[in-house]
């Protein structure tokens, strides 16, 4: 990220790479229609291209890039809801419309609270559930990293929100 700040355009093809699946993958939770999904993380790549000057490096560049997301797909979901149209308003689909309100809550708090953790302990993380997990190449060290980030993240949640 240091390096797109700085002015260098080669770098966001590398940033692109190490961020796009993982951004994608959280739109498409959020919005569920892959088209959906595709805007809202090409939006969000533009933005982080966009708006790079503002990034802060005290915080890990994925949990930035992800409130980026959520904040779009919230416009579009809100978009969507203004012109009643598009498959929001299907019966199946307004009755889960509170919880997906109620699941985009709990994705910012597990954001901010995840942002409270070390920056290593916020990689692993990261790197352990927006990142296949059946990944082979997975050692016993990253899984202990993993369990113990794991921990941590359990005592801020419990500091921030309760049991």
């Amino acid at each position: 990220m240091a390096r797109v700040i700085s002015g260098d355009r080669r770098a966001f093809d590398f940033l692109f790479a190490a961020l796009w699946p993982s951004v994608h993958r959280f739109c498409l939770n959020l919005l569920v229609e892959e088209a959906d999904a595709d805007d809202a993380a090409q939006l969000v790549m533009e933005k982080l291209f966009v708006q790079a000057h503002r990034y802060n490096p005290e915080y890990p560049v994925m949990a930035w890039a992800l409130s980026i997301a959520r904040w779009e797909c919230k416009t579009i979901l809100r978009r969507r809801a203004r012109s009643r149209t598009g498959p929001l308003f299907d019966t199946q689909t307004l009755s889960d419309q509170s919880n997906l309100a109620e699941r985009s809550e709990l994705q910012e708090a597990l954001m901010w609270a995840i942002s409270e953790l070390s920056a290593s302990d916020q990689k692993v993380i990261l790197e352990s559930f927006w990142t296949d997990e059946l990944n082979p190449t997975r050692d016993a060290a990253f899984r202990k990293r993993k369990q113990r980030a794991m921990e941590r993240l359990r005592k801020v949640w419990r500091q921030l929100y309760g049991d």
